[in-house]
């Protein structure tokens, strides 16, 4: 749609008075954008729904079809999970444990 067309759609629906607060302020801030930078003005997805939602108007749906599934090899991010024997992680546990109280016994015979 055209800046020209979406300032004059603007304008009605401000002259119109039955919009709430928040979408007063936000047309009048969609119309000094459109003022200031004119064809050049970006609007996100969801502030050119609520630009159309607010001033009647729906925009022709563009039925793009969705992108291929791509069937190559999968992302090279992902990794399988190297997967760990309970075994091996109670052992790690237990010298732990038993490094953390030979270094107490062996602190209470030094102090000794």
């Amino acid at each position: 749609m055209e800046p020209e067309d979406l300032k004059s759609r603007i304008e009605i629906a401000l002259a119109g008075g039955r919009l709430s607060q928040w979408q007063r302020h936000f047309l009048i801030d969609i119309h000094a954008r459109l003022e200031k930078y004119g064809s050049d003005t970006r609007l996100t997805d969801k502030q050119s729904a609520k630009l159309f939602e607010a001033i009647g108007y729906a925009p022709p749906v563009s039925q793009a079809p969705p992108p291929p599934r791509s069937t190559g090899p999968r992302s090279t991010q992902w990794r399988p999970r190297r997967r760990r024997s309970p075994l091996a992680r109670e052992a790690r546990y237990l010298a732990g444990r038993f490094a953390r109280a030979f270094g107490f016994a062996l602190a209470l015979v030094v102090g000794a």
